[in-house]
């Protein structure tokens, strides 16, 4: 009976003892509840890929806390603003330094040991061949909104990109098998696998 846009009050039983009544406020209860601001969150992922007749790309299976863990990502930098981590990328082999350490931002990633590690390995690889791929989507949940960059990298190795994090070379059949967060998965099948640079 006691609906915020048409209360049923002349069939109420209740009116005699009801205060909003009364009071001829009956329009402004129930009270809904404030919504909590929606909180932004800036995912930088890097699909590394090793070339070949079967691209294969780095993955590994998050351990964290959140409604993600156990499903499987790509190397990612959270940042505090969706400006890029790297101050710049081109297509060929990266050159000179690509971040801008003295950005606020760069500062609060290299505070976070996983990526400074990843920033380091980004930065200072020879073996990195960048393309001029930058994907953006964006994932709403009930109290976020995750704006994500997809940057396609070309990696000249075997060897895991990273320590101390399980990472696994991936084909993009073997990856589409596996859970994953949906704004990955959306990005997964935007990606022409056949004609990686």
């Amino acid at each position: 009976l006691c609906r915020p846009l048409n209360p049923s009050c002349e069939s109420c039983f209740l009116t005699a003892f009801c205060q909003a009544w009364k009071q001829r406020k009956v329009h402004d209860f129930p009270r809904r509840k404030a919504k909590k601001p929606l909180i932004g969150r800036y995912f930088h992922y890097y699909l590394m890929y090793v070339p070949g007749h079967v691209p294969r790309f780095w993955i590994r299976r998050r351990s964290t806390r959140d409604i993600w863990r156990n499903m499987y990502e790509w190397p990612m930098i959270e940042s505090s603003d969706a400006v890029a981590p790297h101050t710049s990328f081109s297509a060929g082999v990266a050159a000179g330094p690509m971040f801008d350490e003295t950005s606020p931002d760069v500062r609060h990633f290299v505070n976070q040991s996983a990526d400074k590690a990843l920033l380091n390995f980004l930065e200072k690889s020879s073996l990195l061949h960048w393309t001029a791929t930058r994907l953006k989507d964006t994932q709403l949940l009930s109290h976020q909104r995750i704006q994500g960059f997809l940057y396609v990298v070309r990696i000249d190795s075997t060897e895991p990109p990273l320590p101390g994090a399980e990472w696994v070379l991936s084909s993009a059949a073997g990856f589409e098998q596996r859970a994953k967060p949906r704004l990955i998965d959306r990005f997964f099948k935007t990606i022409n696998w056949n004609s990686l640079p």
